[in-house]
C-alpha cells in the first residue's frame, strides 16, 4: 500500500504506518473472503467504479473499528504496471437511524441463527434462559428428554413447565 496524508482523518493511519502493508490490514476479519472476491472482480475488469454505494462497505480503522466507507477507484496503467488508486470516504456519519436500525437488526438475526442452529443439534441437553426463567433456547435432546418434543416452551417458565421444583431451588433464582 501506498497512503497520502488525506488517509490519517478517515482510517487514523499515518501514511508511513500503510506503506508496504497489504489491503487486509483495512479489512475487518469478518469480511475477507468476500473483499478479496472484491479485488478479484476489480483486477479482472479494471475500471473506474465506486464501491459502497449500492451495498454497505466495512473498513478497519487503526483503532480496529469497523466504518461505513465509499471507495472510489481509479486505475492508472495496464498489464504488470497496473495500479489500482483507492479514494476512501468514512460515510459512517451518513448512516440514518433507519440504517443503522437495519444494520443491527440483521447482525442481530444472523448471530440468532447461528446460535439456534449451534443449540438445536448440540449432542448434550441444553437449554438457555433469562433472568426471569423463561426460555429462549432448548435443544431437541433438552425437549425429547422433558417430553416436550412437540410444544413451543420459548418464553414459558421453567417453573410452570416444572411445577414440582423444590422452593429451595426458587428461591435461589
Amino acid at each position: 500500500l501506498f497512503a497520502s496524508n488525506l488517509v490519517e482523518p478517515v482510517l487514523g493511519y499515518r501514511p508511513d504506518e500503510l506503506v508496504g502493508e497489504l489491503s487486509s490490514v483495512l479489512t475487518p476479519e469478518w469480511l475477507r473472503d468476500v473483499y478479496s472476491r472484491y479485488r478479484a472482480q476489480i483486477l479482472a475488469n479494471p475500471a473506474p467504479r465506486i464501491i459502497g454505494t449500492d451495498r454497505p462497505l466495512f473498513l478497519r480503522n487503526k483503532q480496529g473499528d469497523d466504518i461505513q466507507a465509499e471507495i472510489s477507484v481509479n486505475v492508472m496503467g495496464e498489464g504488470e504496471g497496473l495500479r489500482l488508486i483507492y479514494a476512501i470516504r468514512n460515510v459512517s456519519a451518513r448512516l440514518s437511524a433507519d440504517d443503522t436500525f437495519r444494520l443491527l437488526k440483521r447482525r442481530i438475526a444472523s448471530a440468532y441463527s447461528h446460535l439456534t442452529l449451534l443449540v438445536d443439534h448440540a449432542p448434550a441437553a441444553i437449554a438457555m434462559l433469562d433472568l426471569d426463567m423463561r426460555y429462549l433456547f432448548a435443544s431437541k435432546r433438552w425437549m425429547e428428554e422433558r417430553g416436550l418434543d412437540n410444544r413451543n416452551i420459548i418464553g414459558l417458565s421453567h417453573y410452570d413447565l416444572s411445577p414440582n421444583l423444590p422452593e429451595r431451588w426458587k428461591d435461589a433464582h
